[in-house]
């Protein structure tokens, strides 16, 4: 394990953010933090359970409210039949990566990554022994080409991952595109699709497509989710895998080994986090998209009408830099940070978060603006 954590990098999101920390003059377009806060309603739980005294190890499973309100909002949602035997909750979507990677992967395995796609699945992937083969979406307009997935996969591929929204490109896969992935598991009975769908609240023009429709695969799935983009709650750390219980309890075991549970006061929290309406957080995204990929067709950049999330990745090829230099020059000389697409697995393009407040959006729009403006003379 030693020679496998040398061999991986902090990530590239946050490492790059930090290279300008010292900068007041610095507008960020960097990290999918939400500028809204957490509503009301959770935060007075929170406080109903520190009143309540509510504040001693939690099962490490997690508590069985909370369990039993997951099970029932997805088997709403989704047309499902989930116990709570078939959940866990984690802290936050990134342990749930992690349980969910580890359990499935072992030496002489792999899983399939399409890229570009979130900067630490590969370390993550790596970490557990499993050969990691990437898939590239660039050049099919972020969806699964059949042909390409399996040319990757093989009897000892036992997962692939799969984000929809994408982060970074704000894609959403299409029917079609789960259609492919269907039938390439249909034939490779051990090959496991792990949902990371911490975007799904977020799609703004139509219903979102998922694998979850197909019944007979359903075994093969595992769902990971948290409530820190749906609920503004990056900071509360907590979220929550859907697996089946043989699965779930290989989990539980790793989970016990990494933590002895997830905060009792913010577990208690979650729960009424299923109460509160947010569908004015994803108006108030869809605005701040609009305008952001405006700006930027205005500007002349080649960029995709995010479906979903709160993220951009416009083409920056024709300027003839390497995103890092691309993103590394803006920042430095206008004084507005985005993230390398490089560190997503795909060079060319860079990852815009507009997740921020319109009046820094619009303020470093103008900054990005003059900087296009100043390469193209």
């Amino acid at each position: 394990m030693k020679s496998k954590i040398k061999k991986i990098q902090i990530s590239g999101i946050r490492s790059f953010t930090g290279l300008f920390k010292e900068d007041p003059q610095m507008l960020y377009l960097t990290i999918g933090e939400p500028d809204l806060d957490t509503p009301e309603l959770i935060k007075a739980a929170a406080k109903k359970a520190l009143d309540d005294n509510l504040t001693h190890y939690p099962p490490a499973l997690g508590i069985e409210a909370l369990r039993k309100r997951i099970a029932q909002y997805e088997n709403e949602t989704f047309d499902d039949d989930l116990s709570i035997d078939e959940i866990i909750i984690t802290n936050g979507a990134t342990e749930g990566l992690i349980l969910s990677m580890w359990t499935l992967l072992k030496e002489n395995t792999n899983i399939v990554l399409p890229t570009p796609g979130y900067t630490l699945y590969q370390s993550q992937a790596s970490l557990s022994g499993g050969e990691v083969r990437l898939l590239d979406t660039i050049s099919d307009n972020f969806q699964i080409d059949e042909d390409k997935l399996r040319a990757l996969v093989d009897e000892q591929t036992h997962a692939l991952i799969l984000t929809s929204p994408n982060n970074p490109s704000g894609e959403v896969l299409t029917q079609k595109s789960l259609d492919a992935v269907y039938r390439v598991m249909l034939d490779y009975p051990n090959l496991h699709v792990i949902l990371d769908d911490v975007y799904n609240t977020f799609v703004y023009e139509e219903d979102l497509a998922t694998l979850r429709a197909f019944k007979d695969i359903r075994d093969r799935l595992l769902i990971v989710q948290a409530f820190s983009k749906s609920h503004a709650m990056t900071g509360w750390r907590i979220g929550y895998v859907i697996a089946p219980s043989s699965i779930i309890d290989e989990m539980h075991k790793l989970h016990q080994n990494l933590m002895a549970g997830v905060s009792s006061i913010t577990q208690y929290a979650s729960i009424a986090a299923f109460d509160v309406d947010t569908a004015y957080m994803k108006a108030d995204y869809k605005k701040r998209r609009d305008y952001v990929y405006q700006r930027l067709v205005d500007m002349g950049l080649e960029v995709n009408k995010p479906k979903g999330a709160f993220y951009i990745f416009p083409n920056i090829e024709k300027f003839n830099m390497s995103s890092y230099d691309f993103a590394y020059q803006c920042a430095t000389e206008y004084k507005v940070a985005m993230i390398p697409g490089i560190y997503f697995g795909s060079e060319g393009f860079v990852r815009l978060s507009y997740c921020y407040a319109m009046s820094d959006l619009k303020e470093a729009l103008d900054r990005l603006e003059r900087f296009v403006e100043s390469l193209s003379t």
